[in-house]
């Protein structure tokens, strides 16, 4: 979140959100997956309790090590596993399962694919026990990282549906429309941060498991930290707007402007659900005395620009011209 608080402009040099703003899945992928994760689920729960302890043992270490981006990671297969009500032994040479890579340690990057591939391989092994097993972990860490890692969100009984869905996770709340609730905007940015961190570690589960996108649980809390980042995250860029409006005007009253200057202004995306800048030139560089009037043209002329632009989602392009808008309204008859 560094960029929000840095390179605001450079001198010298050349809405609201709704939840069906979400994409949601198409019913017929849907079902195949949610009849994969309730059959995963079964299998899982028919397993004998010291099994599904151990699993749930390996699971937790797995993911906290995929979470934190560990170089290396150890976990244990199940010494039994039942398959038809059938207990069968997992061979001990595969029991003790260890991740690294040939010198001891993997790329912080790399522990991810690295996983992936052992559970594969261990799902596609001759020895039945052991494919199970490798099945069996898969399911486990998703369903820990789903259920257990990340918390619920909270509630508010006002009546209001989208507020309750706006305020989803509480502790994360920095912003009230475009008040300020936080001591300071880099706590604001840390907020945003976290939920950024949220919605990652969802999407580490479905690239480990599809099918707990179709989870009710990962539904619940996909959207409802989807509609608060995004929501949140507008309203971070709404108040970097603000504080943009007050660098320019002090700028100006010490004469700094006078070489002409570019604009960064920072948005949400919420197709890559992350902070990013728009840029563009007020002034070319040079000496030119600047008046409020070069910053309502240069609002006026990118506005009209970004109604063409088709790399931007429709609601990202109006969260973008809203931005523009109020850049443009602060000084068309600014006297700074």
């Amino acid at each position: 979140m560094s960029q929000v608080a840095s390179a605001v402009f450079d001198i010298g040099v050349s809405g609201g959100v709704w939840a069906d703003s979400i994409p949601q899945p198409m019913d017929n992928a849907f079902r195949q997956l949610r009849e994969e994760c309730q059959a995963q689920q079964a299998f899982f729960e028919a397993q004998p309790i010291e099994t599904q302890s151990l699993l749930n043992g390996s699971a937790r270490k797995i993911a906290e090590a995929l979470v934190r981006g560990e170089r290396q990671l150890s976990f244990a297969l199940p010494e039994q596993v039942s398959i038809e009500q059938e207990l069968i032994v997992v061979p001990a040479e595969f029991r003790k399962q260890v991740v690294a890579g040939l010198l001891g340690r993997l790329p912080a990057k790399d522990i991810r694919s690295a996983v992936r591939q052992r559970l594969n391989q261990l799902e596609q092994s001759n020895h039945q026990a052991v494919a199970v097993s490798g099945r069996l972990v898969r399911y486990a860490v998703v369903s820990y990282i789903v259920h257990a890692m990340l918390p619920a969100g909270g509630s508010i009984n006002d009546g209001d549906d989208e507020a309750a869905r706006r305020f989803y996770m509480p502790q994360w709340i920095a912003f009230d429309d475009e008040r300020l609730l936080v001591s300071s905007v880099q706590e604001a940015e840390a907020h945003v941060a976290s939920m950024q961190s949220y919605v990652s570690t969802l999407h580490l589960a479905v690239s480990l498991a599809p099918y707990i996108f179709a989870d009710e649980v990962y539904q619940h809390k996909r959207s409802g930290m989807l509609v608060q980042f995004i929501y949140q995250g507008r309203a971070l860029a709404r108040y970097q707007i603000s504080l943009v409006i007050g660098k320019i005007r002090r700028y100006a009253e010490a004469g700094d402007l006078n070489l002409g200057f570019s604009l960064s202004l920072p948005y949400f995306d919420d197709q890559s659900l992350e902070m990013k800048m728009y840029d563009f030139q007020v002034i070319p560089a040079g000496r030119t005395m600047f008046v409020p009037a070069f910053v309502v043209l240069a609002a006026r002329r990118e506005q009209n620009r970004l109604q063409q632009d088709a790399h931007l989602s429709e609601s990202t392009r109006m969260h973008i011209l809203s931005e523009l808008k109020a850049l443009e309204h602060a000084f068309e008859s600014a006297e700074v």
